[in-house]
């Protein structure tokens, strides 16, 4: 039984780790992507820039959205669903003919992110108690600089090699994988009670996205 426990834990943790090296592969594999993506699209830098502004806006804007979301709906539900948006995100930037396209995605990517980030904490939590639940909030902290590591080296030597779109459809592959494994989480009840605050996320979110897009061209 101790053995079955220790597999099953060790899975959860996994699946989780790979849902928080989505999100970090697809921001770092974007800058050194740049060069690829100005000469597909016949557009500015800045463009690229913008990208990275309209997917940071996505999760920072609606990740309250998202913590109350994932309560309504069952955490591991939810969790499903976002990286099923996250997939199509990275499908769509594979694909992607034009710049616009490209900013929508990343949008969409953004939104998938502000559902993954409150959702990981849930699903830890309800996986793990005590120093095992200490333990794994510390292996989740700690992806996001390993996992932006390997990105900038897999991403560049693919962008370089390669084309830069195979580098998100490499973080597709992991998407569809992060999805398949995520059978194994143990189901969390819904909570329906839950109301959201409409006005709330509107307000929050537009606040945001100003600071986001003032910060962003503080220079002129």
């Amino acid at each position: 039984p101790s053995t079955w426990r220790l597999t099953v834990g060790y899975a959860a943790m996994i699946v989780i780790a790979m849902g928080q090296a989505l999100m970090s592969f697809n921001v770092a594999a974007l800058p050194v992507s740049m060069g690829g993506m100005v000469a597909s699209f016949n557009t500015p830098p800045t463009t690229v820039g913008t990208a990275i502004v309209m997917y940071s806006l996505g999760v920072s804007g609606f990740i309250m959205l998202g913590a109350k979301l994932g309560q309504r709906f069952g955490s591991k539900i939810f969790f499903q669903v976002a990286v099923t948006l996250f997939l199509g995100a990275m499908i769509t930037m594979v694909i992607s003919p034009t710049a616009v396209v490209m900013l929508a995605a990343q949008a969409l990517a953004g939104l998938a992110g502000a559902a993954l980030v409150p959702t990981l904490v849930v699903l830890i939590a309800a996986n793990y108690r005590d120093r095992q639940q200490s333990q794994a909030l510390g292996i989740l902290a700690s992806v996001p600089a390993i996992a932006s590591g390997v990105a900038f080296v897999v991403a560049g030597f693919i962008a370089t090699a390669l084309n830069w779109r195979y580098s998100f459809g490499l973080i597709a592959l992991l998407a569809i994988a992060v999805l398949v494994l995520s059978f194994r989480l143990k189901p969390i009840p819904r909570q329906t009670h839950i109301r959201i605050d409409v006005v709330g996320v509107v307000l929050s979110a537009a606040a945001i996205a100003l600071l986001l897009f003032g910060f962003n061209n503080i220079n002129q």
